[in-house]
């Protein structure tokens, strides 16, 4: 999904939640839009680069199939339900969570139109690991 949709997406959630946690809402723009530097990391792992360029081009639609099954760290299940936890005990994480669902809901539907078959990102750490340590018994 482009950067630019996040940024709207999350800018309007922090404007809803304004006039309910004040200047709190920064977090829940924080949360839906910064997320995303787990791609960089992923992208640095990779290229060992730091180009802006290049990392757009190499999360672009075309290199979609490269990235199937890749580990962003912040785009999983685990975090979602710590925040889901925490959000219990205070209504700026409860805000931050709504943001990181819908982020990860948006990249959902974009992917799922992308690849036809939902999430191109592993969204699970647990899962992920699973499958990597399959992967190197079977190359055994």
């Amino acid at each position: 999904m482009k950067p630019q949709t996040h940024l709207t997406v999350s800018t309007l959630l922090a404007a809803l939640f304004y006039p309910l946690i004040g200047w709190n809402a920064l977090w829940v723009f924080m949360t839906g839009f910064l997320v995303d530097l787990d791609h960089f990391i992923y992208y640095y792992a990779i290229k060992r680069d730091l180009s802006i360029k290049g990392f757009f081009e190499f999360f672009g639609p075309e290199n979609q199939e490269f990235h199937q099954g890749c580990m962003c760290i912040f785009h999983s299940f685990e975090i979602l339900v710590i925040f889901i936890v925490a959000s219990f005990f205070s209504m700026v994480i409860f805000a931050a969570t709504a943001s990181l669902a819908i982020h990860y809901l948006m990249d959902y539907i974009y992917e799922k139109g992308i690849s036809g078959e939902g999430y191109v990102k592993s969204m699970s750490h647990i899962a992920y690991a699973k499958r990597k340590r399959m992967k190197q018994n079977q190359k055994k």
